[in-house]
């Protein structure tokens, strides 16, 4: 875990504490999550509403990388919520919010 990395881009403008309370919690992650090529063919034919939950301020990847991977779901909705990479973490209750907005 590079703490750099975790309070500048997954949670840039949260307050020290909320971050330090998030990187007492990490863990490593194996290289092969990140490696692994992901085998889509069993969703191909998969015909459900698709929506994609979108924190505003996430800095963990350049601008539009993770809208970019988003097109790859087919056709989908966009909800977007104010938060960052961890706003699981840091705001849960608009992450939620977001989530509810998502089963309309």
């Amino acid at each position: 875990m590079i703490e750099d990395f975790v309070r500048k881009q997954l949670m840039g403008g949260e307050p020290v504490e909320m971050q330090d309370a998030l990187i007492r919690r990490l863990v490593p992650q194996p290289i092969a999550l990140f490696t692994t090529p992901v085998n889509t063919a069993d969703f191909e034919n998969l015909r459900i509403p698709k929506t994609v939950v979108f924190c505003k301020d996430d800095a963990s990847l350049p601008p539009g990388a993770f809208l970019g991977m988003a097109q790859g779901l087919g056709d989908y909705s966009l909800i977007e919520v104010d938060g960052s990479h961890e706003a699981l973490f840091t705001n849960p209750a608009i992450v939620a919010q977001g989530l509810i907005q998502a089963l309309k």
